[in-house]
């Protein structure tokens, strides 16, 4: 996948924003695979049983907050609780639709970004301001 159409498939993104469904087409955008992303949504490789939340096993950790949630404290308290690295995510994402946050758990590195922003970025600039996605969803499909 070349940065072409990545950059075609986040504005794709981008242009049809569903909070539902977001964390799929980003997954989508970096080319994981459909069959995994299906398995994921109907809850095959989903561990975590709540709704609002993704346990993907060894990849990704991702939350849903409210939107008066703060995502840096819901962040801090699964990471300290133990809950978003127990099955040994390389990444934890959550998200209030107000605010993106994503830790690199790997690199121990984070993002956080204002999701209007991110919405609105071009995508030259969003690859220069998303630099961790890149890892994140490339590493991702590469396991």
């Amino acid at each position: 996948m070349n940065i072409t159409q990545i950059t075609d498939s986040l504005q794709n993104l981008l242009n049809n924003f569903d909070k539902d469904e977001f964390i799929y087409q980003l997954l989508r955008a970096y080319n994981v695979p459909n069959a995994s992303i299906a398995r994921l949504k109907k809850g095959g490789r989903n561990l975590s049983k709540n709704p609002n939340e993704i346990d993907w096993k060894t990849k990704l950790f991702y939350k849903i907050a409210e939107p008066t949630e703060n995502v840096h404290e819901i962040m801090e308290e699964l990471k300290a609780n133990g809950k978003a690295i127990k099955n040994s995510p390389r990444f934890i994402v959550v998200t209030n639709f107000t605010t993106l946050l994503a830790w690199d758990v790997k690199m121990a590195e984070a993002l956080e970004i204002p999701i209007t922003q991110f919405i609105n970025l071009s995508t030259k600039v969003f690859f220069y301001e998303l630099n961790i996605y890149n890892y994140i969803f490339l590493d991702i499909y590469m396991c």
